[in-house]
C-alpha cells in the first residue's frame, strides 16, 4: 500500500509513510496494541500513526474548558468525531518484534477525497481489483451496507474462495482506528471498505485499506512474547548468582 507492506522494518515502514505526503507528522502508538505477558513488553514499539499536520492554535482557558465541555457532550451522545478533512489521509502501522528490532505486521489507510475530485464507487473499486486481483468476497454497497472488497490467502499463499472453510474466518482490517486480530490459520489478507458521499452515493466519500499479515503477525507476536520471556528469567537468574556470590548475609 503505496509502498508500506508487513515485513518492513519500523524504520523503513515509517520514511515510506511519511514520504506519501510532505504534511503527514507520526506518532508511536500508546494506548493500543498487544497484551504482551512479558515484564519488558513496554519497551517494544507496537507501531505508530500518522496524520496531516494542523496549526498550532493558541487558545485561552475559557476556551478549552468550553472546547472540553463540547468533546465531553459528544461522548455521551456518541457523535462521529471527524478527524479528516477533505484531501487528507492517516495511516496506523502496527508493528512487532524485539525492542530495536520490529517489524510491520499490518497497515491501515484512510483517504478523504477533496469533494470537487470525489472518484465514483466503481472507479475506486476498478483500481482496486487492477492492483489486487481476484477478490475472496466482494460486497457491493447497500442503503445499510458500506462497499466492502476482501482479499484473503492462507498461509500457504492460495487465494480463499467462498467454498474454503477459512472463508468467514480470515477477515481483514481497513479502519486505522480499528484493532488487528490475528490468527496463526489465515495468510495476508487485504480489506478495503468505500463510504459513499451522503448527497451522491454513486460518488467516494473516502477509502479505507488495510493489509495484515495474519499467520507471519502471529509467529512475531508469540516470539516476542517467549524472547522477552526469557530474557527477563535470564536477568533474574544472573542477579540471584551474583547475589549469593558477593553479598554478604545479613548480620542477625
Amino acid at each position: 500500500m503505496l509502498g508500506v507492506r508487513p515485513g518492513l522494518s519500523y524504520e523503513e515502514a515509517l520514511n515510506a509513510v511519511l514520504c506519501t505526503h510532505d504534511l503527514l507528522v507520526s506518532a508511536p502508538a500508546t494506548g493500543r496494541g498487544f497484551n504482551l505477558k512479558a515484564l519488558d513488553a513496554r519497551s517494544v514499539r507496537q507501531g505508530f500513526s500518522a496524520a496531516f499536520a494542523e496549526p498550532h492554535v493558541v487558545k485561552s482557558s475559557r476556551q478549552i474548558m468550553q472546547d472540553m465541555q463540547i468533546e465531553s457532550l459528544a461522548r455521551g451522545g456518541n457523535a462521529v468525531q471527524e478527524d479528516l478533512k477533505p484531501g487528507q489521509a492517516k495511516w496506523f502501522v502496527a508493528t512487532m518484534g524485539l525492542p530495536g528490532r520490529e517489524r510491520v505486521l499490518s497497515v491501515a489507510r484512510e483517504e478523504r477525497f477533496p469533494a470537487e475530485q470525489s472518484p465514483t464507487i466503481d472507479t475506486v473499486m476498478a483500481a482496486l481489483m487492477k492492483k489486487y486481483g481476484t477478490a475472496t468476497k466482494a460486497q457491493p454497497g447497500t442503503s445499510g451496507q458500506m462497499p466492502i472488497v476482501r482479499w484473503a490467502y492462507d498461509p500457504q499463499g492460495r487465494l480463499i474462495t467462498p467454498d474454503s472453510p477459512l472463508f468467514n474466518r480470515c477477515s481483514g482490517t481497513s479502519d486505522p482506528n480499528g484493532g488487528v486480530n490475528l490468527s496463526p490459520d489465515c495468510g495476508i489478507v487485504v480489506q478495503a471498505m468505500l463510504v459513499p458521499q451522503k448527497t451522491n452515493p454513486v460518488l467516494a466519500e473516502r477509502m479505507q485499506v488495510g493489509v495484515v499479515s495474519h499467520g507471519g503477525g502471529y509467529q512475531m507476536l508469540v516470539a516476542t512474547e517467549q524472547a522477552l520471556i526469557q530474557s527477563d528469567q535470564q536477568r533474574q537468574a544472573q542477579e540471584v548468582e551474583k547475589a549469593a556470590k558477593n553479598v554478604k548475609a545479613p548480620t542477625l
